[in-house]
């Protein structure tokens, strides 16, 4: 779609964006409002009931509670670390409700921090609940960017997001080229590209590149140039990511965000744990210390007393507040030492509109995985630097839309999309891929990235064994493999071809005399993976979805594609950069099972199975049954 300028452009946005949550609050509401409490729990949007195991302080100065499971519950929940949550409790007068977010959850326990100032009076007593609620946060973010950059004065801001949208022309300040003897020459082109850039530079990692290692790089040679860095990317996973390699190269990282959602060997770096380990921070315990005592002492004074009680009960409320005050001052004082010494911020887009970072601007913003993420949610980052350099692949997995109408408006289309679209001259594409044989990396090569991928000398060959192809494709068509329906779209299976994978792998674990297997299974159906679990318990496999198996790579790979109908319905199949994702996980074997019948009339998989045939890689189920 053509815009005249930037702002239609964004307001075209802003208008997706308001129809995304309305769809999405829509479905969440009906879930909420039309079931009841034991209806709501079998859904998993509420946990009832549950006792109060602990209570305390955590950051923030707000209070928490951890709250148990009746032995024997162990219902799913779609209520998780970092869920907002309505905590609530019901009398035979009223239903308390208190809104919180969810610290840390597991089959047994839920910690969940409430957002006011003190626990509930007898907290301990009665039988406590909890609702998923809606998370306007994201929304109220993500619209908040959009109408500052449709709305703002600042021309520096406004150059920005024209260049970014590809109104303006990207300006690139000479600079004398380095070339690191670690990075191949795409890479070295890619880390000179960022360094002369004013505004925007985008690099380009297809599957196994070494986008990561090219990054770290980037973020090392502008440190040399720039006091601090904000790196960013839409999940906490991806975040994670950088936030070790950069730990790993000795530079001072602060990770910003939930410390359950953030992984363990980065807990150390978390604001949280450094806060914790501050000098300083014994003052705050103190203050918090005091403060029970003080609002323990308070509410000693039940009934029957006098003027003078009730004046010394508000007089040691008053005190606790204001310890609680001084703690909550002395707290920001060291965050602040905290944030100014780092070298770079890490956290995820909506993270990075936490209060801790409200007031701060940063020389450059980089953002990994900017494929994954809603143009909207990349903006509230980009709000807060000069320069922006975004990495990722749009040709893998897509952000996640819910609403058809907001998809069909543009709200799937990405940042890093319309950059390499209308900006080529400011993007590098990384050619060179360290992780798949040859064979396994043409496909995906050729329908995704013009051919122009190369696999290096080190895996150009690689095999699990002399003697193995590093590609089948194992048709199924004839076999009579219906697939079954599911809840979901998204939850179909098919038993009979999980069944074959499971003796076509125990065949192959023979061929290979027991060697030690690095193996994957990956469907696109969550019903078919749930399927391949209980036929492959007991082995030591990666059983997972196509987005769980995102950024993770295996020796050989078994891909179960389920569909196979009389209609030549393929249905979540047609997500082509899904099956990107899939294809490229193999480092030396990749098994691709599927009912060339029901796959051969779309283009994508005729041209699979075209180039499985050129590569002699078919074999039909036949041979295995």
């Amino acid at each position: 779609m053509q815009y005249k300028d930037a702002i239609e452009e964004l307001g075209k946005l802003a208008e997706a964006l308001v129809v995304e949550r309305e769809d999405e609050l829509k479905m969440f509401q009906s879930i909420q409002e039309e079931r009841s409490i034991k209806e709501r729990c079998a859904e998993g949007v509420s946990i009832h009931p549950l006792k109060v195991i602990n209570t305390g302080i955590s950051f923030g100065s707000y209070p928490f509670l951890l709250l148990g499971r009746n032995k024997g519950d162990d219902r799913p929940t779609q209520i998780q670390t970092g869920s907002s949550v309505s905590l609530f409790r019901t009398s035979e007068t009223e239903t308390e409700r208190y809104k919180g977010r969810v610290l840390f959850a597991d089959d047994q326990q839920v910690k969940v921090l409430l957002f006011k100032d003190d626990l509930p009076d007898g907290v301990r007593e009665g039988r406590w609940g909890i609702d998923l609620m809606f998370d306007d946060r994201t929304f109220d973010e993500m619209a908040k960017a959009l109408s500052e950059l449709i709305n703002t004065e600042d021309k520096a801001l406004i150059n920005l997001r024209d260049v970014l949208l590809g109104y303006r022309t990207p300006e690139i300040k000479q600079v004398n080229p380095i070339e690191l003897p670690t990075l191949n020459e795409d890479q070295n082109k890619a880390l000179n590209l960022c360094l002369s850039a004013n505004e925007l530079g985008v690099v380009h990692g297809p599957p196994g590149t070494g986008k990561t290692t090219t990054l770290v790089a980037i973020i090392k040679q502008l440190k040399k140039e720039l006091p601090q860095l904000l790196v960013t990317a839409p999940s906490n996973t991806a975040v994670d990511v950088l936030t070790t390699r950069l730990l790993q190269e000795g530079l001072k990282v602060v990770r910003i965000g939930n410390a359950a959602k953030i992984e363990e060997s980065n807990l150390d770096a978390t604001l949280d744990q450094l806060i914790r380990q501050h000098r300083d921070f014994k003052m705050i315990r103190d203050f918090h210390k005091r403060a029970d005592e003080m609002r323990s002492m308070a509410t000693k004074y039940k009934r029957n007393f006098g003027h003078a009680e009730r004046e010394q009960r508000k007089a040691l409320f008053n005190e606790s507040k204001n310890l609680r005050k001084a703690a909550k001052d002395q707290e920001q004082a060291i965050i602040s030492g905290i944030l100014d010494q780092a070298d770079v911020i890490t956290c995820t887009f909506i993270g990075s509109a936490d209060w801790h970072l409200k007031e701060r601007r940063f020389p450059c913003v980089l953002i990994d995985e900017a494929g994954q993420g809603l143009e909207p949610g990349a903006w509230v980052p980009i709000l807060k630097s000069d320069k922006v350099i975004l990495a990722g692949d749009p040709q893998q997995l897509p952000p996640t839309v819910k609403s058809e109408r907001a998809d069909k408006m543009g709200l799937s289309v990405t940042l890093i999309e319309k950059a390499l679209e209308r900006q080529k001259e400011a993007a590098v594409l990384l050619r060179t891929q360290y992780r798949m044989n040859e064979v396994i990396m043409g496909f995906s090569s050729e329908q995704f990235y013009e051919g122009k991928l190369i696999a290096h000398d080190s895996v150009k060959h690689h095999l699990i064994h002399p003697n193995q192809n590093p590609f089948e494709f194992i048709d199924t068509a004839g076999c009579g493999y219906e697939e079954s329906n599911g809840d979901h779209a998204t939850s179909k299976s098919n038993p009979e071809e999980a069944a074959l994978l499971v003796r076509h792998f125990q065949s192959l674990k023979e061929s290979l005399d027991k060697e030690h297997l690095d193996l994957g299974v990956i469907s696109p159906y969550r019903g078919q993976v749930k399927v391949l679990r209980d036929l492959l318990k007991g082995e030591n496999l990666s059983i997972q979805s196509v987005d769980g198996f995102q950024g993770q790579e295996k020796d050989i790979i078994y891909l179960s594609l389920v569909r196979s109908n009389e209609n030549a319905q393929i249905g979540f199949l047609k997500d082509y950069r899904r099956m990107n994702v899939a294809l490229t996980r193999a480092r030396k074997k990749l098994v691709v099972i599927g009912d060339s019948a029901t796959l051969g009339n779309d283009s994508f998989f005729g041209a699979f199975l075209d180039y499985a045939e050129k590569n002699n890689a078919y074999h039909s189920a036949w041979e295995w049954m």
